[in-house]
């Protein structure tokens, strides 16, 4: 099984720095308000797409007689 970092500081300062790119006039800390909710739902996404995805891959190991653990 391979493990990844999903960075939830990266997810939320991308999003942050491309919103403050469009509305440079905004205040950060407004700024951060805006993005925090986004933000929490795309590292909430990617841990899913993840956990998902090793969990299919598990199953697939587990079904196919070929496999050597």
């Amino acid at each position: 099984m391979k493990f990844s970092k999903i960075s939830y500081d990266r997810i939320l300062g991308d999003k942050t720095e491309a919103y403050q790119k469009e509305n440079d006039e905004e205040d950060i800390n407004k700024v951060i308000d805006i993005i925090r909710p986004i933000a929490d739902q795309e590292y909430l996404d990617q841990i899913a797409r993840r956990c998902f995805n090793s969990y299919k891959e598990s199953a697939d190991i587990e079904n196919d007689p070929n496999a050597s653990l």
